[in-house]
């Protein structure tokens, strides 16, 4: 639902329902097949094919920073145990949205549209405190050319080949060790000196490395430290979720506590 109304100060008022819809099929007891569908706000609203059954909010936005964008998504994930040691895990998603642009003369709404697909192996051996991950990811987006902003991506394929390590020291203590090798192609609206509108190929690769630590000091807490270290600090990758960028450029640091009730 989506209610516009105009107050005598000129603001708008938008209140929405964003329902989250899945659904869980399990043929048999070592596979999981997963449905959902969602609505969101902004390009980097939360959702995917692990959505609990059904979930429904309502939202009133009048805030200066609100980028009135929509999303719609849906997704397909899977998950079958391959004996006592293996797992795989799959998972495709596509997103859309209009996002508001502003050229200084008139506001327009870019299109997106983003796919996601994404291939783990599991491996845990007979020792259950360690976790060993290979991973495949495959993205996609896509703006609507005719209204691109200068010197913006207007598309972008990204593959990114991880493999990660995670040790259960204790039941409070996890250590993660990460290491990823990625490819980008890309093309970007861009002009040339007579500011005539044309479009750049762009090629590019790097790799990243990261350690981080979770402690769980009580039932209700959490504490995430880490460190990530990309050796290509000028890459063109556009992280479609803002709030948690999977990718650092150049060296990162980061502490995140957690508080849930």
């Amino acid at each position: 639902m989506l209610i516009d109304t105009l107050g005598a100060d000129k603001s708008t008022y938008l209140r929405r329902w964003l329902p989250k819809l899945g659904l869980v099929y399990t043929p048999n007891s070592a596979t999981h097949v997963r449905v959902a569908a969602w609505k969101g706000l902004d390009d980097a609203a939360v959702g995917n094919a692990s959505l609990v059954p059904a979930t429904i909010a309502g939202i009133i936005l009048n805030r200066a920073n609100d980028t009135d964008a929509l999303v719609r998504g849906v997704a397909l994930g899977a998950d079958k145990q391959i004996g006592t040691a293996w797992s795989l895990e799959g998972q495709v998603q596509r997103r859309w949205t209009d996002r508001p642009f502003s050229n200084g003369f008139v506001q327009k709404y870019v299109s997106q549209h983003i796919d996601e697909s994404r291939l783990a192996l599991h491996w845990q051996p007979r020792v259950q405190s360690l976790n060993v991950m290979l991973a495949y990811d495959d993205e996609f987006f896509q703006y609507d050319p005719t209204s691109l902003p200068p010197n913006s991506v207007k598309m972008q394929h990204f593959r990114s080949t991880q493999l990660g390590l995670k040790w259960f020291a204790s039941p409070q203590l996890t250590v993660k060790l990460g290491w990823s090798y990625n490819l980008l192609n890309a093309t970007q609206a861009s002009s040339d000196n007579n500011l005539t509108p044309i479009q750049l190929d762009v090629r590019q690769s790097f790799k990243q490395a990261e350690k981080s630590m979770s402690w769980h000091f009580n039932r209700i807490g959490s504490l995430d430290v880490g460190v990530r270290n990309a050796n290509n600090t000028s890459f063109l990758y556009t992280d479609t979720d803002t709030l948690i960028p999977r990718f650092s450029q150049g060296l990162l640091a980061y502490a995140k506590v957690k508080l849930v009730w």
